[in-house]
């Protein structure tokens, strides 16, 4: 029995530890999985219909000004600066276990511009 106990305080411990997070750059467009993250993100550039998904492993109150989304939305469209050029891009951050599906621009844009989970699709069929 205390063995059993050991295992489950391990299973906890480490599922507590941080969340997991997909991960797909747009240069390698191969999907894996991030570990041990505190928060996840996707970023879509309307520009290029381009994404990118991942996960953060600092605290989000120390991340980065742009991981700020202000909105009540999960996702957010901001202004960037790069190399001397300015674009907007969609910033969309959560908090919960493979939270950022990752979905292209198109499926991005046909939900809305969001990535949170779409209950009443899911139940009454697909996006039309």
């Amino acid at each position: 029995m205390l063995i059993f106990k050991l295992a489950m305080i391990s299973i906890l411990g480490a599922a507590a530890m941080g969340l997991s997070c997909h991960s797909l750059d747009r240069y390698t467009n191969v999907v894996d999985v991030k570990h041990h993250q505190r928060f996840c993100y996707s970023i879509y550039n309307p520009a290029e219909s381009s994404a990118a998904h991942g996960g953060q492993s600092i605290h989000p109150s120390r991340a980065a000004k742009m991981w700020h989304v202000t909105s009540n939305k999960d996702c957010e469209l901001q202004k960037m600066n790069a190399f001397g050029e300015e674009y907007n891009v969609y910033v969309c951050t959560c908090f919960a276990h493979m939270c950022n599906y990752p979905f292209s621009f198109d499926e991005f844009k046909a939900r809305n511009y969001t990535i949170a989970p779409d209950y009443y699709n899911l139940v009454n069929g697909a996006l039309l």
